[in-house]
This record gives structure tokens, sequence and C-alpha cells, in this order.
């Protein structure tokens, strides 16, 4: 048996081919990668959304598992049951005696709050509109049925509505109820994992829009009030 040799012109020219082909690999890669973003590019600039996301979801999106038995129910009433019943278990506290005392200091400094009326009146349509671009396309719409796109593209009029809303939510100190109200959607923890058990999945909220803008745009103006320890690196 003749071994693989390890000097003289063969191995040179092994090693030449060899780092050749990583090269054009490399290069292939490099010159695909040019393409898919100058086309995505082309069809951004033309604002042809459906050329571009198609081209997006071509090359990106993973072919979604649905599954019709999940541990053993086949019922889609059952199953949705079934994902809330496991859900909501996981979002119950470890110590509810510890979880009431927590909630009652929270509810007593809650109602000492006092509303800094020059916080909210700096906010313009502008700083609106600016958080409305900033809005992520293509994404599931919440219970409302609204989606980023339909603020988006709307009469540019929307920013000043939208101005109205937010600094009366800011006066008055509270927000609609609809705020709080989203759709939840069990999505499978990995692609290799049994999608026949709810044990594999995870809950993910599908929140109102307007909700989320009025999130951003109060992260951005109330942004020097709003401080975490440094140590902190999740869920700031």
């Amino acid at each position: 048996v003749c071994n693989k040799p390890k000097s003289g012109n063969i191995f040179e020219q092994m090693v030449a081919d060899k780092t050749a082909y990583k090269s054009a690999i490399r290069e292939k890669e490099t010159l695909s990668h040019l393409i898919f973003t100058e086309n995505l590019y082309e069809n951004l600039i033309d604002r042809d959304h459906v050329s571009f996301w198609k081209l997006w979801n071509a090359k990106y999106k993973t072919t979604s598992i649905k599954a019709n038995v999940i541990d053993g129910l086949c019922d889609k009433k059952q199953i949705s049951e079934q994902f809330a019943k496991k859900f909501s278990a996981i979002f119950q506290p470890n110590t509810p005696d510890k979880h009431a005392e927590l909630r009652q200091i929270f509810y007593d400094k809650f109602n000492k709050y006092s509303i800094n009326e020059s916080t909210w009146e700096t906010l313009t349509a502008e700083t609106v509109m600016r958080h409305v671009k900033n809005l992520k396309q293509g994404k599931a719409c919440g219970a409302d049925n609204i989606i980023a796109e339909h603020i988006l593209y709307a009469h540019c009029i929307i920013a000043d509505l939208l101005l109205v809303l937010f600094k009366t939510l800011c006066k008055y100190g509270v927000v609609p109820d609809e705020f709080g109200h989203g759709i939840i959607v069990p999505l499978l923890k990995s692609s290799d994992a049994n999608y026949t058990s709810s044990d594999n999945y995870r809950a993910i909220t599908l929140s109102p829009v307007v909700s989320k803008l009025f999130e951003t745009v109060m992260l951005d103006t109330c942004s020097d009030c709003l401080k975490s320890d440094y140590l902190q690196f999740g869920f700031k």
C-alpha cells in the first residue's frame, strides 16, 4: 500500500492544488455574497418588496415543520390547550409568598411615581417617524391585525396622530389594555428536536405593532432615566 507523499514534487503539487481549490471556493463565496447583496439593494431601492422578500427567503428562510400530533394529541383545540397549559405553568412564580411581597413593593413605589411633563412634552412627530422607519418589516401581526407596513406606508399624518396618542398616554399615565394582548405562538427550539413533544417548543408573543412602537419611542425619550447595572447582560 502506497502512503501519501509528504515531500517531493507530487506533495508540493498537492499542496498547491489544495490551496488553489480553497482560494477558488472563497472567491466564489465572496462573489455570491456580493451578487446577493447587490440584488437585495436594487430591490430595496426600487421598492420591489415582493422580489426583495422572495430573494431573502430563498436564501435564509428554513422550511417550517408543522406537527399534526403533539404529546399524542391530534385535535387542534386539544393541542392549543396543551400548549396553553404548558406555557402558563412555565410563567408561574417559584415562591408565591416572595412573589406577592415583591409585587406589593412594586405597587407601593408605582403609586408614588410622578409624571415629569418635560420628558414627553419634548416628543416630536419627527422622533415618532424616525422610529416608524426603524420598524422591522415582514413580521407577523398581533391580535390587532396591524403589521409594520400598515404604519410605514400610511400617510405621513400618521406620525402626528401617533404623537397625540403617545403624549396622551404619558399625560395620564395609562396605556390601553390592548397593548398587553398578544398571540402566543409555539416555536420549535431546534430543527432536529422531536417536534411531536411540547417540551421542545418555546413561546414567542406577537405583540401589537403600535405598542412596540410606543415602547421604542419611550425608551429613546426616557433613556437618561433608564439605567441598569453594568454587570447585567441579558434583558436590558
